[in-house]
């Protein structure tokens, strides 16, 4: 089947792109994301798309490549008329300077830059070209590293991001396919010689993995597809019976951080156990190496079923698990320092807070966290006077987005917090008591999420566990 035909029938199956909306597609320039391109504008009153645009990011890693790339994909916008965003990321000095993971820093970078795009310029949708080949891909790698839960779930064909949607409209579509049609219609493309390299796991995979896969069976692509689709609908459903039981289940120890009550956890099947688990691995991780490890979930299961004495296990990051009686308890390993409640928040440094939050007011204008989530705000509206407190009976906050106060306490219902933790969840106030955030959960409206002209101020949310 030809790609035409074979994206068209999956964009409209999976409802991807609803008519009179804008697209803007993320493209570096390769075969993948141009034939995506052409294949939108081509179609464009089909799908009954408002208008297609380009953007790009020069994450300045391959030089003169990088900038050729981005050269590349500015011409072709301007022979079809298409409006193009650009930007040049300093990714080595930013890396320099934070000492952070490459890949994590350009994609936040990245990502940022969309988005303050898609914001600015009020898109619906973020179209990226990644296809059933890059799925098989992905899910071969999560097999292999152990990521055995979420990561064979492969992407999702869509997800929300900023204020509108992110689509893979190819992702049903194969690397041959997006080939011929690349020949067909003598699309122009940028070869990026890293792809070339057997360096990394990913090419690894695309140059020696997936051609013997496809050799075994020709519609692998296909295959998986059907795999991963119903997979993520099985994993739905499991995954709400399991924070329905996680929220029973869960308590606050006197004498440690969190605590299971063994003898419900053991009446649930495995399956739910084993999610249980993981749930509670997800509060004090943001690994996804750590809360997916197989060998790790296996051993506190087996902790859970031992009935007779007392036994601990070591977790990742200084923290241990001990079984007593009929409770299962998470402690940290070593002392550490006990976060507090602020009266007066400083600003420029991290502070520790409650259920292992940590918080950052930058005044500096020039400063760039590798992780966390960022918001802006203009000290003119909430001042540069902030405490930090738990919530009162009746506390409202406008939520970012909202035009009318919503209660705290039902924040903290619908974020899921279990009843034992919302007493003491960190929330921050301004000067006159009006509050301003429920930290790390909802901001409210006077922060953004991309940097205004005349915001000042910076707060950034981020967990002390990784």
């Amino acid at each position: 089947m030809k790609l035409e035909k074979q994206a068209y029938e999956y964009v409209r199956q999976s409802h991807l792109l609803q008519p009179n909306k804008s697209v803007v597609v993320a493209c570096s320039g390769g075969i993948d994301s141009m034939v995506l391109l052409h294949f939108l504008l081509e179609n464009k009153a089909l799908f009954q798309i408002k208008h297609v645009a380009a953007i790009h990011v020069n994450h300045m890693l391959r030089g003169e490549d990088s900038m050729r790339d981005a050269q590349f994909v500015e011409a072709f916008c301007e022979r079809e008329n298409i409006r193009f965003y650009k930007k040049a990321i300093p990714i080595p000095h930013i890396v320099s300077k934070e000492q952070g993971n490459v890949e994590a820093i350009c994609r936040r970078e990245r990502y940022g830059f969309f988005e303050e795009v898609m914001k600015t310029n009020q898109y619906d949708y973020l179209a990226m070209a990644h296809h059933g080949d890059d799925q098989v891909e992905n899910v071969l790698m999560a097999l292999t590293k152990g990521l055995h839960r979420n990561g064979i779930l492969g992407m999702p064909n869509e997800r929300p991001f900023c204020e509108g949607m992110l689509i893979r409209p190819f992702l049903s579509c194969t690397r041959h396919q997006i080939e011929e049609y690349a020949t067909r219609h003598q699309i122009a493309f940028q070869e990026d010689y890293t792809n070339s390299e057997d360096e990394y796991l990913r090419n690894r995979m695309r140059h020696h993995v997936v051609p013997l896969l496809k050799k075994e069976n020709p519609k692998v692509v296909e295959a998986i597809q059907v795999f991963t689709e119903r997979k993520k609908e099985d994993e739905h459903l499991l995954q709400q019976l399991a924070m329905q039981k996680y929220h029973e289940l869960i308590f606050t120890p006197k004498n440690g951080m969190l605590g299971i009550h063994l003898i419900g956890f053991r009446r649930q099947p495995v399956a739910l156990q084993r999610r249980i688990i993981q749930l509670l691995l997800n509060y004090l991780y943001k690994d996804i190496a750590i809360v997916q490890s197989y060998t790790l979930t296996e051993n506190i299961l087996q902790l859970a079923m031992i009935v007779e004495g007392n036994s601990t296990i070591h977790l990742p990051k200084d923290f241990k698990m001990h079984r007593q009686y009929d409770q299962l308890i998470i402690e940290a390993s070593q002392e550490e320092p006990q976060a507090t409640l602020l009266p007066t928040v400083s600003f420029n440094e991290w502070i520790s807070l409650p259920h292992h939050l940590k918080l950052y007011i930058a005044t500096e204008q020039k400063v760039s966290f590798a992780e966390g989530r960022m918001y802006y705000a203009n000290s003119s509206e909430i001042g540069r006077a902030f405490q930090v407190c738990t919530r009162q009976e009746g506390d409202r906050i406008v939520v970012l987005g909202m035009t009318k106060p919503k209660k705290v306490s039902r924040i903290l219902i619908d974020e899921k917090i279990p009843e034992a933790m919302r007493d003491t969840w960190p929330i921050l106030k301004k000067e006159d008591g009006e509050i301003i955030a429920v930290i790390g959960l909802r901001v409210s409206h006077y922060f953004s999420k991309t940097k205004r002209p005349t915001d000042d101020l910076l707060l950034v949310v981020d967990r002390d566990t990784l």
